[in-house]
């Protein structure tokens, strides 16, 4: 897939979770732990051998299977919907995921290489985020479940939650989750990357803590309290 001046980073050289634009595919697990890890753009760009867009488009990934590095060479060629045309569009859209609202396009490439290690694009459908990590960085990874959702009996308090959130956030982690149940918008079976936590002032020794989750679809559902379009934030809030 070529466009007029392909990027693979943004114009000012680096990733952001704002890349993750999934498509028809149901990889949101691979695409909201790739969002995290674009929060750190040196460890994104220490997967490609590329440092720039390839002139004829061939690009080298690197991942970890069982431990061993393994170097997977792709082409840029990607599945596109040409129907996309007829409905307004200049060119082709892809059919699985999109390139940045900023232009870039590594992360599409990164998930045709990962299904390139995984056999085919199908074998992307379904997973857990630490799997990805792993096979990424080849660094440990941990989960923490928060609830046996057989018996339904809490595992961990909120409190511990909170815990475990805020420091990982501070140690720079890379942080995501899996909602099981669907509320105020939030997708049952469906993965999330995690920004960020913080704790707001509210005046008159009130506090509320947050936490800043992106959905790999690439646009806000959460309706919720605290949503980006809560009439809970205040002017002063805001700043």
């Amino acid at each position: 897939m070529q466009s007029a001046d392909p990027n693979l980073w943004s114009p000012d050289n680096e990733t952001r979770p704002s890349a993750a634009q999934q498509g028809g595919l149901g990889d949101c697990w691979f695409l909201a732990a790739t969002s995290a890890l674009a929060e750190f753009p040196d460890r994104v760009k220490a997967i490609f051998t590329n440092t720039q867009y390839s002139n004829v488009g061939v690009f080298q990934t690197k991942w970890y299977i069982q431990g061993q590095e393994v170097r997977v060479t792709i082409d840029d060629r990607l599945p596109v919907d040409f129907r996309a045309q007829s409905r307004g569009n200049q060119l082709p859209r892809t059919i699985l995921s999109r390139k940045s609202p900023m232009g870039s396009w590594w992360l599409p490439l990164l998930e045709k290489s990962f299904a390139k290690v995984n056999v085919n694009y199908a074998g992307l459908n379904g997973g857990m985020m630490n799997e990805a990590w792993r096979q990424m960085t080849n660094q440990p990874v941990g989960t923490v479940a928060t609830k046996n959702y057989r018996t339904k009996e809490n595992l961990i308090t909120t409190e511990q939650a909170w815990t475990y959130l805020s420091e990982w956030d501070k140690k720079n982690y890379v942080i995501s989750t899996a909602c099981f149940s669907g509320a105020n918008g939030l997708v049952s079976g469906h993965a999330y990357t995690i920004i960020g936590v913080k704790t707001l002032n509210l005046g008159n020794g009130k506090t509320q803590r947050l936490v800043k989750a992106r959905n790999p679809w690439g646009s806000e559902k959460y309706s919720g309290k605290w949503g980006r379009n809560s009439n809970l934030w205040t002017t002063s809030l805001k700043a």
